[in-house]
């Protein structure tokens, strides 16, 4: 009728897209230097990053130690390390079998001097159970020489008609969350030791 006004309803409605979860890490293995001669220093640093959208739970890697690298010191945040040793040519023993466990880093350098005679690291394990947060990482420094025939650490690992030759390391990458593990990755890296003779060690 005229005169009266009906009532105008309106309505609003919005959607939101929440992300589902999508799990993921990032791996790296670097080193201080590409090329140089026996009994040169090297290290390697070893990096989990967490690229997902879900906490990591755990990152590990393992990393098999070349016959060619002298391992002395491992430098990370807080974590687990565990090792393996082995003397001579004597081939390292089984991921499964009992290894040394130093126990928690927190921040500390670990000193691997004390490995009796003849022996040297032949494998490590690193294992952060600190939860890492999306975007976070976590990273381990292991630092040695270069072993042979020539220069400070003599060794029978080379020859004189040896060189050069390729000092080859991978590491293996691993990482879980509450949507359960993530696929391995390996990481390679390849050390190229001269002859000392004619060639001035790198510092």
């Amino acid at each position: 009728p005229k005169g009266e006004s009906s009532a105008v309803t309106k309505n609003a409605s919005a959607s939101h897209t929440l992300a589902g979860p999508n799990p993921g890490y990032s791996s790296s293995k670097t080193q201080s230097d590409d090329i140089g001669n026996p009994g040169q220093d090297l290290s390697y640093t070893l990096r989990c990053e967490n690229t997902g959208n879900l906490p990591l739970n755990q990152c590990m890697v393992t990393d098999q130690i070349p016959d060619a690298f002298n391992l002395t010191s491992i430098n990370s945040g807080v974590g687990k390390l565990e090792y393996w040793k082995t003397t001579g040519s004597t081939a390292c023993p089984a991921v499964g079998d009992t290894a040394e466990n130093v126990g928690a880093f927190n921040g500390n350098a670990t000193t691997l001097n004390n490995l009796g005679p003849g022996n040297r690291v032949c494998r490590i394990r690193i294992t952060w159970d600190a939860e890492v947060l999306p975007q976070a990482s976590v990273a381990a420094t292991i630092s040695g020489k270069v072993r042979g025939a020539e220069g400070a650490v003599c060794d029978s690992a080379f020859t004189s008609g040896a060189f050069p030759y390729n000092l080859v390391n991978t590491a293996t990458f691993s990482a879980t969350t509450d949507a359960g593990s993530i696929p391995e990755e390996n990481k390679t890296t390849t050390f190229v030791v001269r002859s000392a003779v004619g060639n001035p060690t790198i510092a």
